[in-house]
C-alpha cells in the first residue's frame, strides 16, 4: 500500500507499506520464512515530464525512485534501516484510473532475517556481501483523488460513460 502527492510535475514524495513473509535463504538447501514489513519513504523522479513536459493525457511515465525506511522481522524481533531503489512505470488507463508496474530493490544490513549460520552479517560494510538484499515487483491499479478540480473531473467522466 502507498499514499503519494507530486510536488511539481518531476518531484513527488510517497509513503510505502510493504510486507507479509519473506524467505530467507542461507545456502542452496537452507530456506526459512518469516514475517516483516518495510514502512519507507520514496523520493520519486518522473522523467518523463521533467525531460518532455507535463501532459495530463501521457499513457506511460518512467519514475525512479530512492527512499529510506524501517524494516522489522517480527518472527525473529529485529529492526534495521532499509534502503530502496526502483523503476516506476505508470500508465494512464482513465482520468481517474491507472495501472503500475514497480520493479524495485531494498537492501538492509545482513542481520534482518537472523540467518542461522550467515557469515555475511559481519562481514564488512563496504561490500555487498554484509547486506541482505531483495528484489521485487508489483503490479496494480493506481486511483487517483487528487484535488477538488481533479475529484470533478472523474465525477464528470463516471457520469459521462
Amino acid at each position: 500500500v502507498a499514499v503519494g502527492k507530486w510536488f511539481t510535475p518531476g518531484i513527488g514524495l510517497r509513503t510505502k507499506f510493504e510486507g507479509i513473509w519473506a524467505d530467507k535463504v542461507v545456502t542452496r538447501d537452507d530456506h526459512e520464512t518469516y514475517n516483516y514489513f518495510n514502512v519507507h519513504e520514496d523520493v520519486m523522479f518522473n522523467l518523463s515530464n521533467i525531460f518532455f513536459g507535463y501532459n495530463e493525457k501521457r499513457v506511460w511515465n518512467f519514475i525512479p525512485y530512492v527512499g529510506l525506511g524501517f524494516a522489522r522481522n517480527m518472527t525473529n524481533n529485529s529492526n534495521e534501516i532499509s534502503y530502496q531503489a526502483g523503476l516506476l512505470n505508470t500508465f494512464r488507463i482513465t482520468n481517474c484510473i491507472g495501472a503500475f508496474i514497480d520493479v524495485y530493490a531494498t537492501a538492509w544490513e545482513g542481520s534482518l532475517d537472523k540467518a542461522a549460520g550467515d557469515p555475511w552479517s559481519n562481514y564488512k560494510k563496504d561490500r555487498s556481501r554484509h547486506w541482505d538484499k531483495m528484489l521485487s515487483a508489483a503490479v496494480g491499479l493506481t486511483f487517483n483523488l487528487g484535488n477538488e478540480q481533479g475529484t470533478a473531473r472523474c465525477s464528470a467522466a463516471r457520469t459521462q460513460g
